[in-house]
């Protein structure tokens, strides 16, 4: 997204004088009312001068508009519609037909114009290159020009009420007000007019925009912890001739996690117990088995097993920063990436075993043997990352030439972005198992690590607030043509309330390049 050609502010007026294109799509101007109640003074257009009609020019102009004379309006020349009319219809004047859809089909098939009475039209319209509409006509008279009302096409929420598409000839609508929906789908958008590689002049019309819907907030890791690792097995007693120490416990949900096991109890001397796993430097040792009477668990060269280390916790993921893209299916935001997981926690170590014991009368058997160390907890789940919030665009203009001539080209509010999902919290570790007892007990297993926290998402980032929104050229807008924006959306949090990984906040600028 470029920067904007001009200055954002909430109304900007452009009274611009240049050569106009050679296609034309003009429609109904007046005030920014987007309620457009029909026959209200408040969609009144700027008005054309009557001139012409019946007893004026000797000789008709077909080339002229309705609203200069009135003898261009003939079944020869244009295909009528009213909301009375049915689409089974020819479309004369006589017999109107209903929509302004099946109008555009018979003119572009017939090289007529639509004439349209001053009415609300609720459906969305595809207007094919070479199509002139001309609204605003009271067709409860004599299909004149209605200077007070006007012709209104509204749609549905996430809907596109008018399209332009490109071809050869030229594209005329005049004096009619298009009134895009306020979008209902999380993240949707609002867009009054898309014009795909066409070639159209856009006179004396109202494009109104509804607002932008929030973007929705990205997934949550888990509410509860993940998985704990399991407790230690703990060692066995004295006065056998060998005693295994307490078995290596791995943590069934993220299995690479283990407890060691404890060291055994033997006649001669005791068993070191092995190492927690995975393997991490300086860390879930095992503790060393007793050599020599000054052996203890706790001492200088005691045995007990040591802790695991906690996993490392994920990381935050990227706040949507990007202006998003704008195409034929409309506008598409940047959302917030997902975290990432947190690490496994290291098992602890397993503990020392001791060296032979007394067991009767005259008898030396194996020493007690050392506890297993506790499985260490898995990682979080990563939260996933915040949708971008819609953006309201009155015109989007795909690589097309549109003029803009004495019209109200109006956006509403950008949608706030999505928050970012929270990490879930990483699963604590086991105890470890307690050493055997004996007349020189065996030590016990080290405890497992934590595991980390499963990392935020990033926030989405919010919708924008436009009043044209074009890639290519920059459609002209000259007359009394105003583009009004009104203010972006917020960007989303990231997961957890941060700011750090917050999404961006939408602009409203009244011009956009993509």
């Amino acid at each position: 997204m470029n920067p904007p050609r001009h200055t954002a502010r909430s109304t900007l007026v452009f009274s611009l004088v240049g050569a106009l294109s050679a296609i034309s799509f003009a429609c109904a101007s007046g005030t920014t009312d987007p309620s457009g109640t029909e026959g209200s003074g408040a969609e009144g257009g700027t008005g054309v001068a009557g001139g012409g009609g019946e007893g004026g020019d000797a000789a008709c102009d077909p080339g002229a508009t309705p609203y200069a004379s009135s003898c261009v309006l003939t079944d020869e020349l244009g295909i009528f519609v009213r909301n009375e009319g049915s689409d089974a219809a020819a479309g004369t004047q006589a017999e109107p037909v209903k929509t302004l859809s099946r109008a555009v089909e018979l003119a572009h098939a017939a090289k007529k114009r639509v004439y349209a009475c001053a009415q609300s039209f609720p459906e969305a319209l595809t207007v094919p290159a070479g199509v002139e509409i001309y609204g605003a006509l009271d067709c409860e008279a004599d299909w004149s020009y209605a200077a007070a009302r006007t012709t209104k096409v509204t749609v549905g929420p996430d809907e596109i009420p008018v399209r332009l598409s490109g071809g050869d000839g030229k594209t005329k609508l005049q004096h009619l007000t298009i009134v895009a929906a306020s979008a209902s789908t999380l993240g949707g958008s609002s867009i009054a007019v898309l014009a795909d590689t066409a070639a159209a002049e856009i006179e004396g019309c109202k494009l109104i925009a509804g607002d932008g819907r929030v973007g929705a907030n990205g997934a949550n890791g888990g509410g509860t912890p993940a998985a704990r690792g399991d407790d230690g097995k703990p060692g066995h007693d004295a006065c056998s001739q060998g005693i295994p120490g307490g078995a290596e416990v791995p943590n069934a949900s993220c299995p690479t996690s283990v407890g060691a096991q404890g060291g055994w109890g033997m006649v001669a001397s005791g068993g070191d117990g092995e190492d927690g796993q995975p393997s991490t430097p300086g860390k879930g040792d095992g503790g060393k088995g007793q050599t020599d009477s000054s052996w203890s668990c706790t001492g200088f060269l005691g045995g007990n097993g040591e802790g695991g280390k906690d996993g490392d916790p994920g990381a935050p993921g990227a706040a949507g920063l990007g202006s998003g893209e704008v195409s034929i299916d409309g506008y598409a935001g940047s959302p917030g990436a997902p975290g990432t997981p947190g690490g496994i926690a290291q098992g602890g170590g397993g503990g020392g075993g001791a060296k032979g014991a007394y067991c009767g009368y005259l008898f030396v058997g194996a020493g007690a043997s050392g506890g297993g160390g506790g499985a260490g907890g898995c990682g979080g789940l990563a939260g996933g990352g915040g949708l971008a919030g819609g953006s309201s665009i009155a015109l989007v203009s795909l690589n097309a030439s549109v003029s803009l001539i004495d019209t109200v080209v109006m956006a509403g509010y950008g949608g706030p972005g999505g928050a970012g999902g929270e990490g879930q919290p990483g699963g604590a570790g086991g105890l470890g198992g307690d050493g055997g007892s004996g007349w020189a007990p065996g030590c016990s297993g080290g405890h497992g690590g934590k595991g980390g926290d499963g990392g935020p998402g990033g926030g989405g980032a919010g919708g924008h607030s436009i009043a044209i929104a074009y890639v290519g050229a920059l459609p002209s807008h000259t007359g009394k043509t105003t583009l009004e924006v009104q203010a972006g959306g917020a960007g989303g949090l990231g997961g957890g309330g941060l700011t750090r990984n917050q999404g961006a906040q939408g602009v409203a600028f009244a011009t956009v390049a993509f």
